[in-house]
């Protein structure tokens, strides 16, 4: 864990507030797009680019992969900073009754969060596998 507290700096702090943004520019220009048939689609690019380019940057960063405490940590930092941002961008437009509460914001985000991060990993994996062969 202190490796990971060694090498946090603010740039993983504005690589998680650009990465959030994004996130949520993600969500309200395809908030009329979205459809039954194409909302797990929807989900999965609104929270893997963002989650992507987070440890994208951090390997750029650090020339190193981020393991998995740091993972998780940005990951974290990451639902902490949107749930925060919708938090205010709901209550200032007065449309937080339609998720119901902020618990349900904050389970949605845990939930695609971590898929996203599921998914980055094993495609990471898969992908230097091919290289290696």
């Amino acid at each position: 864990m202190s490796c990971y507290f060694k090498n946090f700096s603010y740039k993983d702090i504005l690589t998680v507030l650009m990465s959030s943004l994004i996130s949520i520019s993600i969500i309200l220009s395809l908030q009329l797009e979205v459809t039954k048939s194409n909302l797990f689609l929807t989900i999965l690019l609104t929270f893997f680019i963002p989650v992507s380019t987070m440890h994208i940057v951090y390997w750029q960063d650090h020339q190193k992969e981020n393991n998995s405490l740091g993972r998780i940590l940005q990951d974290l930092l990451f639902i902490l900073v949107t749930f925060l941002l919708l938090f205010i961008l709901f209550k200032i437009n007065n449309i937080f009754y339609k998720i119901g509460s902020g618990k349900n914001l904050i389970t949605v985000l845990f939930i695609c969060v971590f898929v996203s991060e599921i998914v980055y990993s094993v495609s990471i994996k898969f992908l230097l596998r091919l290289i290696k062969k």
